[in-house]
């Protein structure tokens, strides 16, 4: 059984604290972060259809946009190269 932050409430998205993934039956004793493109009408009752749930770190959530940008024009040009 997969469960990330809470499988109903977040759709498996977002920031996972130690011990929140859960792989047979036991906390795993990692961090994960799961970010999709958001979408149009999320629906938390399907996996990775709900909203992203950042940490609460000042400004992670804008740090990491502007890095996904930038690996999005990084992307464009390698295959233009």
């Amino acid at each position: 059984m997969y469960q990330c932050c809470g499988l109903a409430t977040t759709g498996l998205l977002g920031y996972a604290r130690l011990k929140e993934n859960v792989t047979n039956g036991k906390g795993d004793n990692h961090e994960g972060l799961d970010f999709y493109k958001p979408v149009d009408n999320p629906d938390k009752t399907r996996p990775v259809w709900g909203e992203n749930q950042w940490p609460t770190v000042p400004g992670f959530r804008e740090k990491y946009e502007q890095w996904v940008e930038r690996m999005k024009a990084l992307g464009l040009i390698l295959m233009e190269a």
